[in-house]
């Protein structure tokens, strides 16, 4: 019997303990059921899988929960443990990417592939990875072969936005609707920290391709003109295009992703 209370008393808080006990070991139990996959998603991230932002909050929120002792702290402050744990406290407005390179030179592969950013995007209000936010037909290809690992080992992707310059496809990004034209691209060009950042990116592959109109492969020759121009520890990569319709640019990356070019 519990110390300093009456039998009945005491009967009745270790009901209520009981219960407790029971509620908590229920709620560990639950949240231990998707524990796997919760554990794996930042190794997915990483692996450059996309995902929508409400995979990946839903999955957070989890771990966050986890972490934090239970469900002891509020929903907005799981919400926000949950994009600190996973990196999605970045959105749109605060995107400031600067002039450094958005792969780091030690993590640089072989080859880089850039895309160019699409018209067709998914309809989410908050920010999700740049790769899952386009979806026209180029992106549909490019996340079947990641999910059927089929993406050539030596391969780093970057994207080419209107809106934010080259940015790295896990970048969390705001729908917008900025197009690419001659005053959008001389834009890009007249920033400082744009054009450094395509020239501090490209620079350390031995080969880039670039997918997308004139419109867009006119941003990364007109960058790195003036690479030529510089003092650098790297020679200047094979630049290739894929370019014309969609239907021939499909053709030519099916062909490269598969080694065929």
């Amino acid at each position: 019997m519990a110390k300093g209370f009456s039998p009945g008393e005491a009967n009745v808080l270790e009901a209520d303990l009981s219960s407790i006990g029971k509620g908590i070991g229920g709620y560990f139990k639950e949240k231990a059921i998707g524990l796997g996959n919760t554990l794996s998603m930042p190794g997915r991230i990483l692996k450059g899988e996309p995902f929508t932002q409400q995979e990946l909050m839903g999955e957070a929120t989890n771990l966050a929960a986890l972490v934090a002792g239970g469900g002891l702290l509020t929903s907005g402050a799981k919400k926000g443990a949950g994009e600190a744990l996973l990196g999605m406290n970045v959105r749109g407005k605060d995107i400031n990417l600067g002039s450094k390179s958005i792969v780091e030179g030690p993590d640089k592969k072989k080859r880089l592939l850039i895309l160019s950013c699409g018209g067709k995007k998914c309809s989410d209000i908050e920010a999700v990875q740049a790769l899952a936010r386009y979806t026209g037909p180029i992106y549909q290809q490019i996340k079947k072969s990641i999910r059927d690992k089929a993406m050539p080992e030596d391969l780093d992707i970057a994207i080419l936005s209107a809106e934010h310059g080259l940015i790295s496809p896990k970048l969390p990004i705001k729908n917008y609707d900025t197009i690419m034209t001659p005053d959008r691209a001389k834009k890009l060009l007249s920033d400082p920290d744009q054009v450094n950042r395509i020239k501090n990116t490209v620079l350390g592959y031995e080969e880039v391709i670039v997918q997308g109109s004139p419109k867009y492969s006119s941003v990364i020759d007109k960058a790195m003109e003036s690479a030529g121009k510089t003092k650098t520890n790297y020679p200047s990569p094979n630049i290739k295009k894929i370019e014309g319709s969609y239907l021939n640019m499909r053709g030519q990356l099916g062909r490269f992703l598969r080694g065929e070019d």
